[in-house]
């Protein structure tokens, strides 16, 4: 691995870290399915949102529905991505994130990875 890809990687992660500090989502869960929201995301070189991300699970739970608005919410409050280099762009210009609670008490991003 290149060094500019180990770089590109150590963005996406932090990144990734970034929106785990900022998603929240609701308590009293019975299925951890309903906490799962993964996205699919378009970033202009600035590290800001090229539109709107594309939410790719689906529910219709309240659960649900308030974990992806706030996951919704964490993209939004986390721009411009300063952590992302522009000359690292052709590796996260277009990325999937997952975001999924693992424990009652602790968050994470479960994947965030290149898309193609």
């Amino acid at each position: 691995m290149s060094e500019d890809e180990i770089g590109a990687l150590r963005e996406i992660d932090a990144l990734r870290a970034r929106l785990a500090k900022l998603w929240t989502v609701p308590a009293g869960a019975k299925n951890p399915e309903e906490l799962v929201v993964r996205m699919r995301l378009r970033l202009n070189r600035d590290g800001t949102l090229v539109g709107s991300p594309v939410v790719l699970t689906a529910g219709s739970s309240p659960l649900y529905l308030a974990s992806r608005d706030s996951a919704l919410r964490a993209l939004n409050r986390a721009q411009p991505s300063t952590m992302l280099q522009p000359k690292h762009y052709e590796a996260w210009k277009e990325i999937e994130i997952t975001l999924i609670r693992e424990r009652s008490s602790e968050f994470y991003l479960a994947r965030a990875g290149r898309r193609g």
